[in-house]
């Protein structure tokens, strides 16, 4: 059976709860992480609702998007809290750690709306990456490399195990009281051996792992290696993403495709400088509020869609952009990340578009 925080250490591995914003508030919010999980509700939001109908249907988890706790707290009397309490049910969050996901929320939105070339819009500005070399005799690279691998290291945006490795001789003598793995070296001899040198990329908050793999995993009793850190930040984690169409559409044509491939009730484009029939296929995406990205969206692509924008925001914008609604932008990725958890052989429970709060929103014209 599994329990709370093995759903955790796999949000863990897809949207690292270290790469959220300082401000954010992300990880297990509610429950007790070695409770067995048999039922588990995925929804952007928690709400009465959303919590009464994880109620009705025994769920144990919920996985959702918005912190249901973000601003901090010094009492537990909201209704809302006490409801999950008493019923046991879990809340984890994954919050600015899944936008910035390379697997996340925005590379769901952009391939939700059928862009090709997916990269980070935006490069996080905080995430610092690392070198990592280590010498390791040949017959053990390839299991060193694997388990580095298996850990996150040598991505780089589209793509896993990266790795540089070529021969090199490494030198050492043996002191007293020393376990070499030759064994028949003498003691305070100087010995050369042929090793491999391996380098590969990781974040920052990687390296603990790391360090552990290599303790673990290395043959040598004392492994040698270093971390060099990088002026580069991590490639790996950004907001935003940006990609192509594969052909070029208008702008009217292409407000209407979104619309109906975010099942959303509505849209509002903006064309700027350009009209309705000005044609576009370069296309920068943000789920939620993307304002704050505005200019990198500017530089790479001809249109913007996202969502929240402001009366002035609008007015000001140096693009044509299509918001598409808060909700109807970030939904999608709740169901791109169940998959993560197939094997996990739980029952799992999904709040569809329709049966979400918003739809209480009336829109009159």
């Amino acid at each position: 059976m599994r329990r709370v925080i093995d759903f955790y250490n796999k949000i863990d591995e897809i949207a690292p709860f270290k790469t959220a914003e300082t401000w954010d508030n992300v990880g297990l919010l509610i429950g007790d992480k070695n409770r067995e999980v048999k039922r588990v509700l995925f929804s952007l939001d928690i709400t009465d609702d959303i919590i009464e109908y994880a109620i009705e249907k025994q769920i144990d988890l919920i996985i959702a998007h918005h912190p249901v706790i973000f601003q901090s707290i010094k009492t537990i009397n909201n209704p809302k809290f006490l409801k999950l309490i008493e019923n046991k049910i879990a809340v984890i969050c994954a919050h600015t750690n899944l936008d910035y996901s390379n697997v996340g929320v925005n590379r769901v939105l952009a391939e939700t709306l059928g862009l090709k070339d997916i990269k980070p819009l935006s490069m996080s500005q905080y995430i610092d990456q690392f070198l990592l070399t280590v010498f390791v005799p040949e017959e053990w690279l390839k299991k060193l490399m694997t388990a580095l691998h298996e850990a996150g290291a040598g991505n780089i945006e589209n793509y896993s195990h990266c790795a540089t490795y070529f021969e090199t001789t490494g030198q050492f003598k043996p002191l007293e009281n020393s376990n070499p793995l030759l064994k028949n070296e003498e003691k305070e001899s100087i010995c050369s051996v042929k090793e491999i040198k391996l380098e590969v990329f990781c974040e920052e908050f990687s390296l603990p792992k790391i360090i552990k793999i290599i303790k673990d995993t290395h043959p040598y009793e004392t492994p040698a290696y270093y971390i060099t850190p990088l002026k580069q930040k991590s490639r790996n984690f950004g907001l935003g993403a940006v990609g192509s169409l594969e052909k070029e559409m208008s702008l009217s044509d292409l407000a209407k495709f979104v619309k109906e491939h975010l099942n959303a009730p509505f849209v509002k484009l903006w064309t700027a400088n350009k009209t309705e029939d000005s044609l576009v296929k370069n296309i920068a995406v943000c789920g939620g509020s993307g304002n704050i990205i505005i200019s990198e969206a500017k530089q790479q692509a001809d249109v913007y869609i996202s969502s929240d924008f402001t009366y002035h925001q609008l007015l000001d914008a140096p693009m044509p952009i299509i918001d598409a609604g808060h909700f109807y932008t970030e939904n999608p990725v709740m169901k791109k990340i169940y998959p993560f958890f197939r094997d996990f052989k739980t029952e799992f429970f999904f709040i569809e578009p329709d049966q979400h709060d918003i739809q209480k929103l009336k829109i009159f014209k």
